[in-house]
């Protein structure tokens, strides 16, 4: 009876942790490109990060749509289920910050609130801000090998030049929506 007692309260205890959004890896059940050692790796490594690592360009076919003029772009975008990131990017006019969140990640809704903060300075610096859920968008989050939430990713001329694992406050968003 004592070690019942005892797994259900350490159950209970990682359900109230899961939340109130203190967990912030990537669920095993959504498709991931790396194993579970390597995602602890990462995600513990990159909060004590300095400088960003370099990454790799985006490959060709995610960010080939073609550019059209629009009058007016918004500066926030929530990517809809049916919408395309490439034309997104393809129509933004200048850096584009691209956050994968998830709607029940505490951690993500607080980084929703920064970003919705510095929406009007994202389009005061021409930067666009794209929401992407990862639960709608699964192979969108694999491919961009996001690992941890949430997780921002600058793109800028079509390659991803800096990337942000975990909350960020809005002072690095704001550095991010400058470069």
């Amino acid at each position: 009876m004592r070690n019942f007692n005892t797994a259900l309260v350490l159950c209970a205890t990682i359900g109230l942790g899961l939340l109130l959004g203190c967990a912030t890896e990537y669920p095993s059940n959504l498709p991931v490109s790396q194993t579970h050692d390597s995602i602890e790796r990462h995600t513990l490594s990159d909060v004590t990060l300095s400088a960003p690592a370099p990454a790799p360009a985006l490959p060709a076919p995610v960010l080939s749509a073609p550019a059209t003029n629009s009058p007016k772009v918004k500066s926030l975008i929530t990517l809809g289920k049916d919408e395309d990131l490439a034309n997104l990017i393809g129509n933004a006019p200048g850096v584009v910050l691209v956050d994968f969140y998830a709607t029940w990640c505490g951690p993500c809704v607080k980084q929703g609130k920064v970003l919705h903060g510095l929406a009007d300075f994202a389009s005061q610096k021409n930067a666009s801000i794209i929401k992407v859920d990862v639960d709608q968008h699964e192979k969108l989050a694999s491919l961009f090998d996001v690992s941890a939430l949430p997780t921002l990713m600058l793109i800028k001329d079509g390659k991803v030049v800096d990337r942000q694992r975990g909350l960020a406050n809005e002072t690095r968003v704001t550095e991010l929506l400058s470069r």
